[in-house]
């Protein structure tokens, strides 16, 4: 007559191996969950950001006058900010400080106050460059400065880990 059944070391050693295997498979679940969880999180980032891009060539759109600053600490205008780049469209402001800045400008009778808050946080640095007709058919690409006779704006983000995202915006698309 034959024994039915495990043995102690037997019970043992099976249980070690399921333990492994167990152990094993929740590395690789926890481990998905955190490549997941990163790929989500620079999804949204690109997301934001292509919607800032998206708010900015609104305002470009919809401006009358575009007024660029480089390099002049006092680009910010009216405004506690001291940024080296801004642009003004129309009655809307953009720069980068410590996040991207959307300000509005608001006529409060024969004054004029802006009204800032952060747009969208990390985001280090905006560039706004310029368009600009030559003669002949010929264009020049170039920081956009105040008083440019610009065709259009090209307006690219960076976010701190090195990635830009850019987007053009030409005179002829606005609605004036």
């Amino acid at each position: 007559m034959s024994a039915r059944g495990f043995t102690l070391v037997e019970l043992l050693i099976g249980s070690v191996i399921a333990g492994l295997v167990g152990a094993m498979a929740l590395a690789v679940l926890w481990r998905t969950g955190l490549v997941t969880a990163r790929v989500q999180a620079r999804l949204r980032g690109d997301d934001d950001a292509w919607l800032a891009l998206a708010a900015i060539s609104r305002d470009l759109r919809g401006a009358a006058t575009w007024q660029g600053c480089v390099d002049d600490d006092g680009c910010a205008k009216g405004t506690a900010h001291r940024v080296a780049n801004a642009m003004v469209a129309g009655h809307a402001q953009w720069f980068v400080d410590d996040g991207l800045w959307r300000c509005e400008r608001k006529e409060v009778g024969s004054d004029a106050r802006w009204t800032c808050a952060r747009f969208l946080d990390g985001i280090s640095a905006v560039r706004f460059m310029a368009d600009l007709a030559l003669g002949d058919g010929k264009m020049e690409r170039r920081d956009f400065a105040e008083g440019d006779s610009v065709k259009a704006i090209d307006v690219t983000i960076w976010t701190p880990d090195g990635r830009s995202y850019s987007r053009t915006t030409g005179w002829h698309e606005r609605a004036h």
